[in-house]
């Protein structure tokens, strides 16, 4: 990616996140309709981390 554009590029892994926080749902007996509805809210919290990481 950094051949075609010449802004810095790094890479951000937030699967492993994901699955804690899935796995921590769970455990706490959360129902899998809420369990999804909470990861999308997860995902999005972390999108907006790593976005005012990448502006730093």
């Amino acid at each position: 990616m950094k051949e075609v554009i010449d802004l810095p590029v790094s890479y951000w892994d937030e699967r492993l996140s994901t699955v804690m926080a899935e796995r921590q749902l769970i455990a706490a007996d959360v129902s899998r309709k809420s369990v999804n509805k909470l990861l999308i809210k997860w995902q999005r919290l972390y999108f907006a981390r790593y976005l005012s990481f990448a502006v730093q």
